[in-house]
């Protein structure tokens, strides 16, 4: 499942986490876009890691890909918070600030990767 053939962001944090060790010991990932990035929460997870926040805004509503990350989850290195069609920008901002920020702050990261897909079809409008 995902839109990924080579999921970059989670190739980067890896690569970082190996090669740059002495400088680079946690990665924060901040993904956001319409779609939940199920991939890379998957392929993160599967390290079985502490060192590496994933923390996702996305849309999230019945019969919507990938259906997955539904529910608000936040956990050390997890937050998902899944937003209805339609979220308003303040609103979005506000969900930001309520629940990725201080999870960046908690964590304390090294380094912090980006992922926004450029994925959305012209029917996921929001």
């Amino acid at each position: 499942q995902g839109f990924c053939l080579l999921n970059n962001v989670a190739i980067a944090a890896k690569y970082a986490l190996l090669q740059h060790a002495a400088a680079v010991r946690r990665v924060a990932i901040i993904d956001w876009d319409l779609h939940h990035g199920n991939g890379t929460e998957e392929i993160v997870r599967s390290w079985g890691c502490d060192n590496v926040l994933y923390a996702s805004l996305h849309g999230a509503e019945q019969f919507f890909y990938p259906e997955t990350g539904t529910a608000l989850q936040l956990e050390p290195t997890l937050v998902n918070v899944p937003l209805a069609r339609g979220t308003p920008p303040d609103e979005y901002l506000a969900a930001f600030d309520r629940y990725v920020v201080p999870a960046i702050d908690a964590f304390r990261p090294d380094l912090l990767l980006l992922s926004c897909g450029f994925d959305a079809h012209r029917d996921d409008a929001p």
